[in-house]
Order: structure tokens, then sequence, then C-alpha cells
């Protein structure tokens, strides 16, 4: 699992629980609907200006930080996104 699939797993979550679409997500951030489509699809990814600006519009902050119970079978670490 890659941050695209933790960034889809937030909006889906902002979106049962907020009724927040694609289009108001790429608004408030800046970003096209299309570029967030292409995320989604792992087409394309986001800098780490335009993830963080995505974030910052969501409440949302990116850490990087060994996370124990997320270490996956090769050994690399996860991340998380987490509220501010």
């Amino acid at each position: 699992m890659d941050y695209r699939d933790r960034l889809q797993e937030l909006f889906q979550t902002l979106h049962d629980e907020e009724g927040l679409t694609r289009y108001r997500i790429s608004k408030r951030a800046g970003i096209s609907e299309q570029r967030l489509s292409n995320l989604f699809s792992k087409r394309s990814n986001l800098s780490p200006d335009s993830l963080q600006r995505l974030l910052d519009s969501l409440g949302y902050e990116m850490r990087i930080e060994p996370i124990a119970d997320i270490m996956q079978e090769n050994g690399t670490r996860g991340t998380r996104l987490v509220k501010e």
C-alpha cells in the first residue's frame, strides 16, 4: 500500500462523513480533478509540495516516522496521515 492508497481511503472517509466530493477537494487544494483521478489510478504522483497543499486543505499533515505495526514483509517502513 502506498500513499495514494492511503489518500484514497482518506477521501472515502471524508466523502462518507462530510459529503466531500473530488470536485470540492480539488478546488480546495488547487489541484485539478483530472490530476486526482490520475493519482488514484496510479498513473501519476504528486510532488511533495502538492501533496502537502492537498493535505493542508483537508486539515491533515504529512509526517515521516517509523511505525512498528506497519512494517511490511520486506522490512520497509510505512507512513500515515494524521489529523492536525
